[in-house]
């Protein structure tokens, strides 16, 4: 099964919403774990027992090095796209 490494969420309230993203790209897992503990439900629903069988870090995937490296790649992919 593929195995997430980013994720979005929003929250909305009458006034307006506040929407954010996060991208793991060398996070410690087991902290992860601890912190995110999503429904059982949610768990079956996906057909996994935790976090960490849905969820690695980018770096296993593609090692930018350190995370200053990895930033300056994303600052300059983004400043090449047009919006």
């Amino acid at each position: 099964a593929e195995r997430k490494v980013a994720g979005t969420a929003c929250y909305t309230v009458p006034t307006g919403t506040v929407v954010h993203a996060c991208i793991l790209y060398d996070v410690d897992l087991q902290a992860l774990e601890k912190a995110i503990t999503p429904s059982a439900e949610k768990l079956q629903k996906h057909a996994v027992q935790s976090v960490r069988q849905r969820v690695c870090n980018l770096r296993e995937i593609k090692d930018f090095g350190g995370i200053n490296t990895f930033r300056q790649a994303i600052e300059n992919t983004l400043a090449k796209s047009k919006i």
